[in-house]
């Protein structure tokens, strides 16, 4: 069985965001999953596995609530961990893309970099105040139990971290360089990669309403 994990946190998403992930996986994942959600507003939902989120304990903004997938005791050991941003694009069944292993396996961006060596070197030139990455966690896979030492890692100084680096996937490259796998670019939606790719990193609106009237 799969452990599909989302995280809503407000104001930026609303709980038909999850619904439409676990709408979209139910076509799209060919084996069974269990759906958890991280959230700091537990009272929204019924009859969902609910992770709560105090907000004021971990002081922490947007994306990098996302390393609390990796605090321990949170994914059971062993468990095959699948992870997408509430505002991703299923397209077609994703069984043959997912990938589960000793490394994290996350997303890259079509829009930046394109040259792994890049960032195999730690190149830590900025442009923007930013540091290059080809990361994008919109999507991670990773088994549970491994990867606690990125948690704690970005816990031991997790103020520092975030005014050192734009994102979670900055603090990744740089941070964690020897603990990630890059996804195949294959797999997601650009416009060199229309036949095989199975999700996309933005989902509207428009089509979160339509994935809701279809279920």
């Amino acid at each position: 069985m799969y452990h599909l994990y989302s995280i809503l946190v407000k104001p930026k998403y609303n709980k038909k965001y999850v619904m439409a992930i676990n709408e979209s996986s139910k076509i799209y994942l060919g084996s069974p999953f269990k759906h958890y959600c991280l959230t700091d507003d537990p009272d929204e939902f019924i009859g969902t596995d609910i992770i709560p989120i105090d907000v004021r304990d971990h002081d922490l903004e947007g994306w990098w609530f996302k390393l609390l997938l990796f605090k321990p005791g949170l994914c059971e050991d062993g468990a095959k961990c699948i992870f997408f941003d509430l505002d991703s694009k299923i397209l077609k069944p994703i069984d043959e893309m997912l990938q589960f292993g000793d490394k994290l396996i996350i997303g890259q961006n079509p829009s930046k970099i394109t040259h792994k060596s890049l960032v195999n070197t730690h190149l830590r030139k900025k442009t923007l105040g930013m540091y290059f990455t080809i990361l994008n966690s919109s999507i991670m896979m990773w088994t549970g139990g491994n990867h606690h030492d990125l948690y704690e890692k970005f816990m031991s100084s997790s103020e520092e971290y975030m005014i050192k680096y734009f994102g979670n996937d900055e603090f990744i490259t740089f941070e964690y360089p020897d603990g990630y796998e890059i996804l195949d670019m294959k797999w997601i939606f650009n416009s060199t990669s229309l036949v095989d790719s199975v999700f996309s990193l933005k989902m509207s609106d428009e089509e979160i309403i339509q994935m809701l009237t279809k279920s």
